[in-house]
């Protein structure tokens, strides 16, 4: 029998597909605006100079070889809490070659930061990761699939997507991997269905 994996990150307040959706998008209206390719890098030193995370490129020595990233808390310059990303110098150099899979893992820690900035000092205190408490998370209060939700809406702008699109054209307009391209194009077609069925139901129960 195949065991269904179970969520990976930290438990962290619910958020539904949509919720997630409308803070990467505004995230994006605010500060690229009538783009379909979003400059990863260009975004994450803008967040940094404003002052709402602040980041660090470190030597790929420095981290897990499986490790691709992560985010921490550090102190702006008043001394307040703020998200604080460290990247890999391979993560950062592939991201500014347009690399899909760096791009994508940059935006993935944004989505921490950005969501997560409360969780991620009460699940460092608290150590939640551990396998008995994954088992009992929902997938839409786990922290890893809620920053892969931001990281593919910020980067695949569902307002940009038509019906004539497909893996290749997403990856290609968006700067995204293929497989990235496919989970986007999974999750569409999930989310169609289900607002579909949404819709037959409040006709059937008129």
């Amino acid at each position: 029998m195949k065991t269904e994996r179970a969520p990976e990150g930290f438990r962290v307040k619910p958020r539904s597909v949509d919720q997630i959706r409308k803070i990467a998008l505004n995230l994006k209206d605010m500060l690229i605006r009538n783009r379909d390719y979003v400059p990863i890098v260009p975004l994450l030193e803008a967040l940094a100079y404003n002052e709402v995370i602040d980041y660090e490129i470190i030597e790929d020595c420095d981290i897990e070889s499986d490790t691709w990233g992560y985010t921490l808390l550090g102190r702006n310059s008043e001394g307040g809490i703020i998200p604080f990303i460290r990247i890999p110098n391979k993560v950062y150099a592939g991201a500014l070659k347009g690399d899909g899979f760096h791009r994508f893992t940059i935006a993935h820690e944004i989505g921490h930061a950005i969501l997560h900035k409360t969780d991620l000092l009460i699940n460092f205190i608290r150590a939640e990761r551990s396998t008995s408490h994954r088992k009992e998370k929902k997938w839409y209060e786990d922290s890893e699939w809620q920053a892969n939700t931001f990281a593919s809406e910020l980067l695949a702008d569902i307002r940009s997507i038509t019906t004539a699109d497909n893996e290749i054209t997403i990856s290609n307009k968006f700067g995204i991997s293929r497989s990235a391209a496919r989970t986007r194009i999974g999750k569409l077609i999930r989310d169609k269905k289900r607002l579909n069925q949404r819709a037959l139901k409040s006709l059937y129960n008129k």
